[in-house]
This record gives C-alpha cells, structure tokens and sequence, in this order.
C-alpha cells in the first residue's frame, strides 16, 4: 500500500507499470464575474477589426481583461481566489503561479510575460503588429486552460499494473479540499489523506493533482 505523503505518491506513479486509470469529470466551474475571458476578448477582436481612431488602444486593454479574467478563473477553480483577492496579487504573481502548477506550455506564459509591460502601459499608442500578437496569445491561453474551467476532473485514479492497491485523488474545488486515498482490491480503503486550502501543504498536493488533469 503506497503511502500518501507527497514523495511516496511521486515514487508510486514514477514506475513503469503506472497508469492513470480513469477519472470522472464536474459541471463547469462557476465564477463570480459578469463578464467571461472569452466575451472580453470578443470584444478585443472586434475592437481591433474597426478603424477609430484608438481601436488599438481598445484592442489591447481588453487583451488584457481577457487574460486577467482567465488567470483569476483559473484561481476560482483552484480555491485560490479568495487568497489572491485579499493579498492583492499582481499580474506577475497570478502568471507564476500557472506556471508552478504547469497547467499550461511554458513558451506561452513566457510570451505573456514578454508582453506585460505593453499590457500595464496605460499610456502609450501600441502597434498593430504588437495587438496582434497580444491577441495570439490570448486566444492560445484561454483554449489551453478552458479544460479546468469548461469540464474539470474532480477525481482520478493512480494504478500500477504490478501492484493491487491504487490511489485515488479527489478534489472539491468550493471548499478547496484534495483528498488521497489509498486503497485495495477487495478490502476497500486503507489509508486517506486530506488537504485543505489552508494547510501549508496544498499548493504541493494541488500542483501533483493537477499533473493528472492536464489534456485527457
């Protein structure tokens, strides 16, 4: 039976014979803004299609709406919103964070942070050729991380081939709750785990779940 501290779990699926063996998939995850990450880029690209005289300007605010409004959904999913809310959390800090739970290509969190200055500068007339990119990007982050908001996992099973036992991970993404079970056949449930927003430990436990929830 494989216990249930982070690096035996790592060692568990680290094998040849591992699998992941199923899951089974929630309703979307429902955010508090009145306004969705693909209705402001929507609004972006119709922004940058017209001629006025500051569509760019338009064009790329909304850009930056759009990705702001995606990584604070993404926070939502994770039950990390609230912390972001009440420690002020900047652009910087929302996009490390994704990038720690690898959620989503490196190279795409890198092009964002290229463009996040041209994003924050309120105050400068930006180039079609830079709104054009801006908006690739956009449109490439929000399609690679909608599967954690549109039908996100909510448990998954670990098993080996070579072994009896498995793990089986849950999480509930209200309470922000990640419980590990492990268990087996024929005997049911011999040891779980569970870890809860406020414990030091779920941004580790959050972070290996979710390397089990990326493109299925």
């Amino acid at each position: 039976m494989p216990e249930l501290d982070l690096e035996s779990l790592r060692r568990f699926v680290n094998h040849s014979d591992f699998r992941r063996s199923g899951y089974t998939t929630d309703s979307p995850i429902e955010v508090p803004f009145e306004l969705t990450p693909r209705q402001l880029f929507a609004f972006a690209t119709q922004d940058f299609r017209e001629k006025y005289n500051h569509h760019l300007v338009n064009a790329l605010s909304n850009v930056k709406r759009a990705i702001e409004c995606q990584l604070d959904s993404l926070l939502v999913a994770f039950s990390l919103f609230d912390r972001a809310a009440k420690e002020d959390w900047s652009l910087p800090k929302k996009v490390d964070l994704i990038e720690r739970l690898g959620i989503v290509a490196p190279d795409i969190l890198k092009r964002i942070n290229r463009k996040r200055n041209l994003l924050e500068h309120e105050y400068s007339s930006p180039q079609i050729n830079d709104v054009e990119d801006a908006l690739d990007v956009a449109r490439l982050f929000i399609e690679l991380t909608d599967q954690f908001l549109v039908s996100p996992i909510n448990d998954v099973e670990l098993t080996r081939d070579d072994r009896p036992d498995w793990v089986d991970m849950s999480f509930e993404w209200r309470p922000g709750v990640i419980t590990i079970a492990s268990l087996v056949r024929g005997s049911g449930v011999q040891a779980k785990k569970v870890v809860d927003r406020a414990s030091q430990e779920y941004f580790d436990y959050l972070q290996f779940y979710v390397s089990f929830c990326k493109n299925r």
